[in-house]
């Protein structure tokens, strides 16, 4: 019984290790995305020049 015990906690051990590599392998394929830029509308440019003059 013993021997079979140890047989499965090596086996365990073996199984989270291989998990454990597939994961740091994974990881290298992430990629970075860059956040999304909204683009303003010619209204909104309006709008924000008018506020810039007014400043002035």
């Amino acid at each position: 019984m013993n021997e079979a015990m140890l047989h499965g906690i090596n086996f365990t051990f073996f199984i989270s290790a291989l998990i454990a590599v597939i994961a740091l392998i994974l990881a290298f394929f992430i990629k970075k995305v860059k956040p999304h830029h909204e683009v303003k509308t010619d209204e909104e440019l309006v709008v924000v020049k008018h506020l810039e003059t007014a400043k002035e």
